[in-house]
C-alpha cells in the first residue's frame, strides 16, 4: 500500500482540503494497494491529502485474509496497527520508526533489539 499527492487546485479544495498557502489549498490523496501474486488491485481511493495514511492502513483490513503479508510504506504503520495485525493473523514487513524499541521474546526474557 502507498498513495501520492495531487494538487487539485483551490476550487476543488472543499471536497480535498490540502494543507494551505498558496497552490496548497486543494489536494487529493490517492491510495493503492494490490496483491502481488495475483496482480488484482485490492484498494483504490481518492481523498484529502489530510486524511491520515495510519488511518487508511485500517480501512481494508476486513478483505484481507489471514495470513497474508503486508508490505506497507512505513508512514502506514503505527504501535496500534501492528498490534491489530497480529491480532488477526496478519505478516507484515517493513521499516520502524527511529524512536520505537524493539523487544523479542527468547526463552522467558524479553530483550530489546539493538541495531545493526
Amino acid at each position: 500500500m502507498d498513495s501520492t499527492e495531487i494538487n487539485v487546485g483551490k476550487n476543488a479544495s472543499d471536497k480535498y482540503p490540502g494543507y494551505g498557502g498558496l497552490g496548497r489549498e486543494g489536494i487529493a490523496s490517492i491510495q493503492f494497494e494490490y496483491d502481488l501474486l495475483s496482480g488484482e488491485t485490492t484498494q483504490l481511493s481518492i481523498g484529502s491529502s489530510l486524511d491520515s495514511d495510519v488511518k487508511e492502513a485500517l480501512k481494508s483490513l476486513n478483505d484481507i485474509k489471514k495470513g497474508t503479508l503486508l508490505l506497507r510504506d512505513m508512514g502506514y504503520n503505527s504501535l496500534a496497527n501492528l498490534l491489530e495485525y497480529n491480532k488477526r493473523g496478519l505478516y507484515y514487513i517493513s521499516k520502524v520508526k527511529p524512536q520505537w524499541k524493539l523487544t523479542v521474546l527468547i526463552g522467558q526474557d524479553w530483550k530489546v533489539l539493538e541495531p545493526a
